[in-house]
């Protein structure tokens, strides 16, 4: 049952961001951190923002020798996006995300934690898809992932958390451009959804907040 929640590791290797050069070291302790537990986890799971901010080939070059560690060790990796990243220069690093995700297009994932299961969505709402261009700081789930993701909640027979970088509110739905309040609406109406995990907040919040229930 053992797993690791990362988020937002910001690596950076972009030598014009000096300033933030030290995130690579900071991702590095992490990494060995996890590699000295005893047991090691089962699953480490990064809920996005994994470049630093503007979705930077370096920064994903960077990234993959403490990721690698992570499955040389055995241990099952799982990745999505964060309002940072870029899915197409991910996936010239990443590239066997675009054949073991359920939605195309999207970096989705389906995790076994043990006793229960991880739904992880891709909530990017990505601008230009080039490195170097911004991105919304805010959301979305497009129409493909949200059929999808109602009709893989629905056919669960065993207790499930759902995740993304960002939390329900400030999720929109793409096909009407709405904030998509029904998030937790619909999830809730799920016999076995148990609760909604995140990044993007920079905060480990050890409280259980009931918002929008």
């Amino acid at each position: 049952n053992l797993s690791v929640f990362l988020a937002d590791p910001h690596v950076c290797a972009n030598p014009e961001m000096k300033r933030w050069l030290y995130t690579q070291g900071e991702f590095d302790r992490r990494i060995a951190e996890i590699l000295a537990m005893d047991p090691l986890p089962r699953n480490v799971v990064c809920f996005g923002d994994i470049a630093l901010w503007k979705g930077w080939c370096e920064d994903y070059e960077a990234s993959l020798p403490g990721f690698k560690r992570i499955t040389d060790a055995g241990i099952e990796l799982y990745l999505t996006m964060g309002n940072h990243d870029k899915r197409q220069v991910f996936l010239k690093y990443y590239p066997s995300y675009a054949k073991s995700s359920p939605v195309p297009g999207r970096i989705v994932s389906v995790v076994d934690l043990g006793t229960c299961d991880l739904i992880l969505l891709d909530s990017l709402k990505e601008g230009a898809p080039e490195e170097g261009t911004d991105n919304a700081v805010d959301g979305t789930i497009d129409r493909a992932q949200w059929d999808w993701l109602k009709a893989e909640c629905m056919k669960r027979t065993r207790p499930f958390l759902c995740g993304a970088h960002h939390p329900p509110s400030e999720v929109t739905l793409e096909a009407d451009g709405k904030r998509q309040q029904g998030v937790l609406s619909f999830l809730r109406q799920a016999p076995f959804f148990r609760g909604w995990i995140q990044g993007h907040d920079h905060a480990w919040k050890t409280d259980f907040i009931r918002k929008n229930w």
